[in-house]
């Protein structure tokens, strides 16, 4: 059985909080999946590049791609425009984590990489878990607001419907009861110290989509 609780997260000060909760997660643990879109404002400001972003994952022939739509989803048009991205030092449209947390490529870093660009307004989600630990598993999930998102090109976010910023922490009840495990103390401190209203667990609006 999973326990699991969560917290809603309001829109004045937002990204300063969430950043703060990525960073809080342990460096032991691992970035499993992450999305993060740039906001209108810097698109419309043409801070963006139109049609590229990073992919950072953990892969055994590289770490960092620069990408374009095209080679995230079949039915997406935009290819990688390396130019705006090194030469022209525009900021990401989209940034994917995958795999991130071991020896090669520390949760650390994905850590600062993503609290950095939801200081920026990026929104999306970000999904991390507790690894080596059989008997408490526990993973802690983020969804920044996709409300005011640029998500034209973004199906699969569109998908996951339009929620509002919100985070969802989940743990081995068998093994701790209704008590979260240690792991999530500073994440749930961080929480409660920001006074943020806690969910009924009920509520299909909590956590990440299923």
């Amino acid at each position: 059985m999973k326990g699991r609780t969560c917290f809603g997260i309001p829109e004045c000060g937002a990204p300063e909080i969430m950043a703060n909760l990525v960073m809080a997660v342990p460096s032991n643990w691992s970035l499993t999946l992450g999305r993060l879109v740039a906001p209108k404002e810097l698109i419309i400001n043409g801070r963006v590049a139109a049609t590229s972003g990073y992919l950072f994952q953990h892969h055994q022939d590289y770490k960092l791609a620069v990408v374009g739509l095209d080679s995230l989803l079949p039915n997406l048009q935009g290819e990688a425009d390396y130019c705006a991205m090194m030469v022209e030092h525009k900021m990401p449209k989209f940034v994917v984590f995958q795999g991130i947390g071991d020896d090669s490529l520390p949760l650390e870093i994905g850590k600062k990489v993503a609290a950095y660009y939801l200081r920026q307004g990026y929104q999306g989600d970000l999904e991390f878990i507790q690894v080596n630990a059989v008997e408490n598993p526990a993973s802690f999930g983020i969804v920044a607001d996709q409300l005011s998102g640029d998500l034209e090109s973004w199906e699969f976010l569109k998908q996951m419907g339009l929620p509002p910023s919100r985070l969802a922490l989940r743990w081995n009840s068998e093994a701790t009861g209704d008590q979260p495990p240690d792991d999530l103390k500073e994440i749930l401190d961080i929480c409660r110290g920001q006074n943020l209203k806690e969910c009924d667990r009920k509520n299909r609006m909590c956590g990440r989509p299923q």
